[in-house]
């Protein structure tokens, strides 16, 4: 019998908001992942933290051996043309790169090739007489341009890096400090780095990752020695041949679940839902193909980290989920089930959308919005907007706009709205009494963000917060170090409540 689908959700700029933790930790996921390949060694333990609470397992993806491009930025490369590789961090432009981890320039070779963001650079080093200058000189044999902090990938005889990186070896000893058990090991070439890895760590589950041709020729031997396989379809191509990873995810599947191992598959699952609030054809079709095949687990990436609806991805993938359940995941009974049921056609099954919250699916943006804009602004915040977003578009059913103090005081002693619908944490707009001062209760008022109007708020009341008290009974705490407690007091002791209306999005965000 086929076990139960896990989902791991990677936290990032998007999603590491207690409102967004809140509410994914209510969909049952299975794992918050942090990313060390994008998390500063001196922030890793402020992550974890953020992440506990929520009584959801966190599990750490380590960087292992892997290269990164330094730059932060997109930089575009000539062909042709020669660039520096530098030994430690400078500000990146098209003449000078550098590459993590510092110092990685001391193990290349002359005729070495550098590939960085899947071929989309590609460099031969031609000059490393320059090494105690700091830098090694490369032609580029293919322009284009590249992201920031990318992927690298070396073609070489002799080169080679330890399995797990400094700050791997870090986050496990706050690891061992926070009682985390879980990892994703990256870049995963042989049962030797698993090993080695248990020897410093026992007894943790380790689901070994997939990206590499040569932990590619060696998976059964890695999926012996661990708890399961990740297989990460986005470095993987960098070395495998795309048409080839669909024929090499059902290989490993079917191999290591012989074996009694999970199995996961990551990247490119549901990215189109990064921008959009749906996914597409093929992402579904994917999605279920890759769990009829056996996949016990899929790993949400972008899409949670920064995508702008990272709630919406876990409600659709679930529902997926469900369809398998509903049909049964033999595929060789599957379409006498289909049939059998109905599906087609029937309308009680497992619905493609969830029920929204409250029963009611809310929906306030007007992208094409003629009327008035009012003249009284009040310029918000970031996290705010992504609050009216969350509005606007349903994720925050039945809320309509902000809460007015009624909701608020029910949801701070008692976790619903005064509807009686279970709520976690308040939705409100906090404003110091100078805005406070200059507005009026029924009014309309723009809501700016970077001067720029996004939305517009009829501000139904105005209201005070007994800031100390309310932190206290919605976090149990007033610890700044809490990232809510932080944010709550720090902003106004006043609170505007009333409908919103969105009328523009933020633009979309890349990784």
């Amino acid at each position: 019998m086929q076990p139960k689908v896990k989902i791991i959700c990677t936290i990032g700029p998007t999603s590491n908001k207690p409102e967004i933790l809140e509410r994914l930790a209510s969909r049952n996921i299975d794992f918050f992942r942090i990313n060390l390949s994008h998390t500063e060694e001196e922030d890793i333990e402020k992550r974890i933290k953020d992440l506990l609470g929520y009584n959801i397992p966190i599990i750490l993806d380590t960087e292992g051996s892997q290269i990164r491009s330094g730059n932060t930025s997109e930089i575009d490369y000539e062909e042709g043309v020669t660039i520096k590789i530098h030994g430690n961090r400078i500000d990146c432009n098209s003449e000078n790169l550098f590459l993590n981890p510092v110092g990685v320039i001391a193990r290349f070779r002359i005729g070495d090739l550098i590939s960085i963001d899947f071929d989309s650079l590609l460099l031969r080093v031609f000059d490393v007489s320059t090494l105690k200058e700091g830098y090694i000189k490369c032609r580029v044999l293919i322009g284009g341009k590249i992201g920031g902090k990318k992927a690298v990938h070396i073609e070489s005889p002799t080169f080679s890096l330890p399995p797990f990186s400094k700050k791997d070896n870090l986050a496990v000893e706050l690891a061992k400090k926070y009682k985390i058990n879980h990892f994703t090991l990256s870049f995963i070439e042989s049962k030797d780095d698993v090993e080695k890895f248990r020897k410093n760590y026992p007894g943790v589950t380790l689901y070994s990752k997939i990206e590499s041709k040569k932990g590619l020729n060696n998976f059964l031997d890695i999926a012996r020695v661990s708890d399961g396989i990740l297989i990460d379809r986005g470095d993987l191509s960098d070395q495998v041949p795309l048409e080839k990873i669909p024929f090499v995810q059902k290989l490993v599947i079917k191999k290591v679940r012989e074996l009694g191992k999970e199995v996961f598959v990551a990247t490119n699952t549901l990215e189109q839902m990064s921008f959009y609030l749906k996914p597409n054809r093929a992402e579904v079709n994917d999605i279920v193909n890759t769990i009829l095949d056996g996949a016990t687990g899929i790993a949400l990436t972008k899409e949670t980290a920064v995508g702008k609806y990272p709630v919406e991805t876990v409600n659709t993938l679930k529902t997926l989920i469900r369809q398998i359940e509903y049909l049964g995941n033999d595929r060789d009974k599957l379409i006498d089930n289909i049939e059998k049921t109905n599906y087609a056609t029937r309308e009680d099954y497992p619905d493609m959308l969830i029920k929204p919250h409250g029963g009611k699916l809310i929906d306030r943006f007007d992208p094409n919005y003629k009327g008035p804009i009012p003249d009284k602004r009040v310029e918000i915040d970031e996290e705010t907007l992504m609050d009216i977003e969350q509005i606007a578009n349903g994720a925050f059913s039945p809320l309509e706009g902000f809460m007015n103090e009624k909701d608020f005081i029910s949801v701070r002693d008692e976790m619903k709205l005064s509807n009686g619908v279970v709520w976690p944490l308040p939705i409100i707009l906090p404003v110091t009494q100078d805005v406070k001062n200059r507005l009026t209760e029924g009014e309309s008022v723009s809501l700016t963000y970077n001067g720029e109007v996004y939305a517009i708020l009829h501000l139904e009341q105005i209201y005070s917060i007994d800031k100390n008290m309310a932190a206290l009974k919605i976090y149990g705490t007033l610890d700044r170090d809490h990232p809510g407690v932080k944010r709550f007091m720090e902003s106004g002791s006043y609170a505007l409540a009333g409908k919103i209306g969105l009328i523009k999005m933020r633009e979309s965000q890349e990784m």
